[in-house]
């Protein structure tokens, strides 16, 4: 009697320690904070099914999506087959479009491509560089528009290589350079606005709106107008 409980004990064992090995994931259930996750969170994370359990956390570790594309997340197993995954994702910051490309890449603030779209509420970025995502001066440029967007309502920008354009008060073009400090050059846009505005008695130039500005070019030390 006491043969067999011990033999009974020994094949429990051995059926716990090979059990992580037999169990895979057939099916995997993404929740993000919008509901079900996006078509493009969904591509990485079905990537797991076929996964052993004994594998799962290394896997996970692994995964791009996961790892790189989503702000956290959190995850658990539901036997016998199934892997739920609650995902904060990402949001996009501004929208991008070369002259070659027909949609828009939805683009976090840390240059993340999440999702394309024919068109979008976000603020609009425009190029003419098609290799845009991996130009150094990528980072700024979303940063900038956002910024832009947050403080001014703009909804548009043109990006090239040397320049990057806004028009102001539907009159106005604004020139900013492609790299430097932004809230350095918000401060410089203020300023320059507030004196055009006011006609301050200690600016150069007097009697003149900001309606009547065609130009300013914040490219330089000292902000050219035209």
């Amino acid at each position: 009697m006491r043969f067999r409980i011990l033999v009974a004990i020994s094949f429990i064992l051995l059926f716990l320690l090979v059990l992580p090995y037999l169990v895979t994931v057939k099916d995997v259930r993404c929740n993000s904070q919008f509901g079900a996750c996006s078509p493009h969170i969904v591509s990485g994370t079905d990537a797991l099914v076929g996964v052993t359990y004994k594998n799962l956390n290394k896997k996970i570790s692994q995964n791009d999506v996961l790892q790189n594309e989503v702000e956290a997340f959190t995850y658990f197993f539901v036997p016998p087959s199934q892997l739920v995954i609650n995902v904060i994702e990402k949001k996009g910051a501004v929208a991008v479009r070369s002259e070659t490309e027909t949609e828009f890449h939805i683009v976090t603030l840390d240059t993340t491509i999440i999702s394309d779209a024919v068109d979008t509420q976000l603020p609009k970025l425009y190029t003419n560089i098609d290799d845009y995502t991996d130009h150094p001066d990528f980072l700024f440029c979303i940063e900038l528009l956002s910024s832009l967007s947050r403080y001014y309502s703009v909804n548009e920008a043109i990006w090239t290589n040397n320049s990057f354009l806004i028009v102001y008060n539907e009159s106005t073009e604004i020139v900013f350079p492609t790299h430097g400090d932004i809230d350095v050059l918000l401060g410089s846009l203020e300023v320059m606005l507030f004196r055009l505005n006011s006609a301050l008695q200690n600016s150069k130039i007097r009697n003149v709106s900001a309606d009547n500005i065609h130009t300013i070019d914040l490219r330089y030390k000292n902000p050219i107008i035209k």
